[in-house]
């Protein structure tokens, strides 16, 4: 082999390879055990608290042995999962020495205080934990190298739920973009994360709210623990929840985030082919007893490096690391909240402005719906063979103009044979408003004992000051056909008028103009109606009409003399 090869976190080349197959041709009789044990002795690989790290050497020998680079001795041990030594020699099946209890809903108030026991290898509360996890968890009893196990009790010394915390996952892909950290920053600081491996409830515990209390009280602890087990703080915790089998509300109650989604295989899966569950990963968010570095930073290892120093000054230092670290996860979570908001906003601002076009008021009302029009619609014009249809002449002239052809334009020569051609220019006279200065006098009667004041037919109120500016009967008229008969809304009529006619008014301020034009025809409006009951015969008939939406109806009423229309949502009236 002329290139090294990276496992574990180690640089395995030639002269490594060559060490491990002196000592299988030196001791044949060697067991993997015992191999494992001399490698990690000889490489002085142990962990920061200065156990042998063999299950590592283990791995990487079987890790060699799978590239075909070396042949290890026979496994001893075969016939599927053998039964931890936690558990005893007690077969499967046999009676449970755990006692039971009738499963009783109770409140938290009535458990606490809760007792929690770190189960030591050889301690009776280690067999519990075992045997619980063994018959109540449906992954069973993991194997507990390197797992701290909790055992929780109530305040009457009865067992209440049982949690281990072991060492994090080597890869995952949302774990790993969530704190931003590369790959060699990800092996050599791994230690520093644990992953709760296991979290059981025993069944017949029935408490609403207990099972986020016992997750934030087991970070809490296992800020102390871990150090003094594995030598080495504390940054973050992880889990796995089978996204089918459960909500993980217990999860998020305890103020974790939920960082993405596992891709559904296992560690020694990468061809995809075992369809393992997919599951969500939470690590823990602004937990103030937690030192989590999951800060978003383009320097990850300085960011680690500056909390390792702070965390070294003591009590004072972990404190600020704590609060560090929960400031910073407030941020990510509040940047996440602040990204959905605005999702959340730009799908708002598009239902507004679709609702703003559908109800915008088009200059035909009769307006068909999309899948109600003619993909293919006829050619505008009379058909073909009609005859054609000229402007008329006009009956006044008001100016007449005459161009006089007195030489050749181009040559300047004289021009003979000339005979006249007559066109009608038809424009429009350039607009400016009409202003006229209205005024009156008030006072007082004496024999009335009143205000009394002088009017003009031309005034349309008394109001004064600003307010005082209205407009004339012929502009309020050409207001009225461009917005009812013409069809066109209150803020293209305003345009009109201000664009041609120089008019400077508001599309509310029309609104209302128009509501006073309405008032004052109102009597004309009601003579008309009782005109139209009266008659002897009267031809009624009714469409669709668009006000803001479908759903209304415009019906006429007409005779020999007059017409009236009016609008209603009710077709049955």
């Amino acid at each position: 082999m002329t290139e090294s090869l990276h496992i574990r976190g180690r640089e395995v080349g030639s002269k490594e390879l060559e060490q491990i197959r002196g000592w299988l041709g030196l001791h044949p009789q060697w067991s993997r055990w015992r191999l494992s044990q001399e490698l990690a002795r000889q490489w002085d690989w142990r962990t920061a608290t200065g156990q042998l790290k063999d299950i590592a050497a283990r791995d990487l020998l079987n890790r060699l042995e799978a590239r075909g680079l070396i042949g290890l001795p026979a496994r001893q041990r075969r016939g599927g999962r053998q039964i931890p030594r936690a558990l005893g020699h007690r077969a499967q099946g046999t009676l449970s020495l755990v006692a039971r209890v009738s499963a009783e809903q109770r409140p938290l108030s009535e458990l606490l205080p809760l007792a929690w026991h770190q189960a030591q290898a050889g301690q009776p509360q280690r067999g519990l934990v075992a045997r619980h996890l063994s018959e109540h968890h449906y992954l069973g009893y993991p194997d507990g190298l390197g797992q701290i196990h909790y055992l929780v009790q109530d305040c009457h010394g009865q067992d209440v739920a049982c949690l281990l915390f072991g060492p994090a996952a080597w890869k995952v892909a949302a774990r790993d973009e969530f704190i931003g950290w590369s790959s060699s920053q990800r092996q050599s600081r791994l230690s520093h994360l644990a992953n709760n491996s296991r979290f059981l409830i025993l069944p017949w515990i029935q408490t609403p709210h207990l099972a986020s209390h016992l997750l934030a009280q087991a970070v809490r602890r296992l800020r102390l623990d871990w150090p003094a087990r594995h030598g080495l703080p504390l940054w973050l915790v992880e889990t796995f929840v089978e996204t089918e089998r459960f909500s993980g509300v217990c999860y998020r109650a305890a103020n974790w985030i939920k960082v993405g989604q596992t891709q559904g295989r296992t560690r020694n899966d990468r061809q995809h082919s075992r369809k393992a569950p997919r599951k969500g990963r939470l690590p823990p968010a602004a937990e103030p007893s937690v030192p989590a570095t999951v800060v978003r930073a383009t320097d990850a290892m300085s960011t680690i490096e500056r909390l390792q120093q702070l965390e070294q000054l003591g009590e004072p230092g972990q404190w600020a690391v704590q609060h560090i670290v929960q400031v910073t996860l407030e941020n990510v979570q509040l940047k996440k909240q602040l990204e959905q908001g605005q999702a959340h906003l730009q799908q708002l601002e598009a239902q507004v402005q679709e609702l703003q076009r559908q109800a915008h008021r088009q200059a035909a009302p009769f307006r068909r719906a999309e899948a109600q029009r003619n993909p293919h619609p006829a050619r505008p014009g009379r058909k073909a063979g009609h005859p054609g249809h000229y402007r008329p002449r006009p009956d006044e002239i008001d100016e007449q103009i005459r161009v006089n052809l007195e030489c050749c334009p181009h040559c300047q020569g004289p021009v003979g044979e000339k005979h006249s051609l007559t066109q009608y220019i038809e424009e429009l006279p350039v607009v400016r408003p009409r202003v006229t200065e209205l005024i009156t006098e008030e006072g007082w009667c004496e024999r009335c004992q009143c205000e009394v004041y002088s009017t003009h037919p031309l005034q349309v109120s008394r109001a004064g000051g600003a307010a005082g500016v209205q407009l004339g009967a012929r502009a309020l008229a050409l207001a009225c056909d461009l917005n009812k008969a013409k069809g066109l809304s209150m803020r293209k009529t305003v345009a009109v008028l201000g664009d041609h006619f120089g008019l400077k008014l508001t599309a509310g301020g029309l609104a209302l103009l128009l509501q006073r034009v309405a008032r004052k025809v109102q009597p004309e409006y009601d003579q008309m109606v009782v005109q139209l009951r009266q008659s002897t015969v009267v031809h009624a008939d009714e469409t669709s009409w668009w006000v803001g939406g479908p759903g209304w109806w415009l019906w006429v009423f007409t005779t020999q003399t007059m017409t009236g229309q009016c609008g209603d949502a009710d077709h049955g009236r």
